[in-house]
């Protein structure tokens, strides 16, 4: 019943989209709108319908999108290899997948679809479509925000799905080992607290990407709660990947004042100063110790085991949602938690060296077309391949892909400057047209 009306949801949001928001920015609000409704529906505790009627509408929202008129044309979208590669990832796994799990295939062709339509878009950008998109992650984070402080406050359970609750009966709800053992990890509507601090991750670099265009107040307000809001979550792998972004800002960054650059790097150096020697000692300790980290390394040593495989599956991989027949083979740790918790292992596992090698390759090739801007988004999404299986989640996958597919601002023209290049391709055949009639009368004796 549910799915029944994403498309009549997804066709009307765009048209009410279209009658509210001018031309030059309606792409960048929609990529915005369709991450943040990914972020808000689907997630692995909502309900089965609501994940399918978020994915039906989002496709139908980008499309309409990508076929909307504009007042020029961009040829980015036929040249940007993000297209050819990101096909050819999601088709090598769909091949196999239909081999070995066919179950799996309906979710990577959902996959493929959102992540087509949406470089396809983002490949369609004006300026004005690259700060409302900015602006629209920065508001994604503080929804975000807005449910972790509900969450911890008042309902003390997430706010729109509850727990993840697993076969034993357990709910997901770790203690918090940043705040003390009788705090929960905060996940906001994104089912797990580790997406929840890339969401916020995300949202802090560019607020601090583009700084100079929000009030100071407001600038504060926000970098203050998404700061909390990382320590709320419980993700030391979270954390760090905010601060490796945050120092990539002051190093190459140029939308930070000297003086703000410097305010922030004292932050950092006093932060230092007051971590001492041995209490850095003992949260390393303590992370090494930990369940997570152990599981992580665990399965990283697995990696032989996997290119020992047979040479077609070593290469191809297992499939989709395979990784508990990997786990029942002895080809993952097989600790009872069953989780992999590294992007990079589940790729190598399930899509073979191919579809590692294709994955590092979208990386690649997103960090060298994009500028220090989209640099900074797209560093927090490499450190936390190697913390969880993020692309098992499509409100992760949607981020990942509209970071790489992020073009450099200098290349995009405004609005206004494609409005003008196709006036004066328009009015070369005016003047050609004017010279003519101009020697046409000139040659009729008077």
């Amino acid at each position: 019943m549910l799915i029944a009306l994403a498309a009549p949801l997804g066709a009307g949001l765009f048209f009410l989209l279209g009658a509210l928001v001018r031309p030059a920015r309606v792409r960048g609000i929609a990529v915005a709108l369709t991450v943040t409704a990914l972020c808000l529906f689907w997630s692995r505790t909502s309900p089965q319908n609501v994940k399918d009627a978020t994915i039906a509408a989002s496709l139908l929202f980008l499309a309409l999108a990508a076929l909307s008129p504009r007042a020029h044309a961009s040829i980015r979208t036929s040249i940007s290899p993000l297209i050819p590669l990101t096909a050819l990832f999601f088709g090598c796994a769909l091949a196999t997948t239909q081999l070995t799990n066919p179950d799996g295939v309906g979710f990577l062709l959902r996959l493929v679809g959102l992540s087509l339509l949406l470089i396809t878009v983002v490949g369609q950008f004006t300026r004005d479509d690259i700060a409302s998109l900015r602006r629209g992650l920065i508001a994604n984070g503080a929804i975000q925000v807005a449910l972790g402080l509900i969450e911890l406050l008042i309902t003390h359970r997430p706010v729109l799905w509850g727990y993840l609750i697993y076969g034993n009966g357990r709910g997901l709800n770790n203690e918090n080992h940043l705040l003390g053992d009788a705090v929960s990890r905060v996940q906001g509507s994104l089912g797990h607290p580790i997406p929840f601090s890339v969401v916020i991750t995300i949202a802090l670099v560019l607020l601090l990407v583009d700084w100079k265009t929000f009030s100071r107040p407001w600038a504060l307000l926000l970098l203050s709660l998404f700061a909390a809001s990382l320590i709320l979550s419980g993700s030391r792998s979270g954390i760090l990947a905010a601060i490796l972004a945050v120092a990539y800002i002051l190093l190459n960054g140029k939308t930070l004042s000297s003086r703000w650059r410097g305010l922030l790097a004292v932050a950092a150096g006093a932060a230092a100063i007051a971590l001492n020697a041995d209490s850095v000692g003992a949260i390393v300790g303590e992370l090494v110790d930990s369940g997570s980290f152990s599981n992580r390394q665990g399965n990283l040593s697995y990696v032989p085991a996997l290119l020992a495989r047979p040479p077609w599956e070593s290469l191809w991989g297992s499939g989709a949602a395979t990784q508990q027949l990997l786990f029942d083979r002895g080809l993952l740790l097989n600790n009872g938690l069953n989780v992999v918790d590294n992007q990079l292992v589940t790729t190598l596992a399930t899509q073979g060296v191919v579809g590692l090698v294709l994955l590092v390759l979208l990386v690649l090739v997103g960090w060298r077309s994009t500028d220090a801007a989209g640099r900074a988004a797209i560093l927090p999404m490499v450190v936390m391949l190697f913390s969880f299986d993020y692309l098992a989640f499509a409100s992760m996958v949607s981020i990942l892909i509209v970071c790489l597919a992020m073009p450099r601002v200098e290349t995009v023209p405004t609005a206004d400057d494609r409005a003008c290049e196709e006036g004066q391709r328009a009015s070369k055949p005016m003047a050609k047209m004017r010279n003519i009639n101009s020697e046409t009368t000139q040659a009729i004796p008077m």
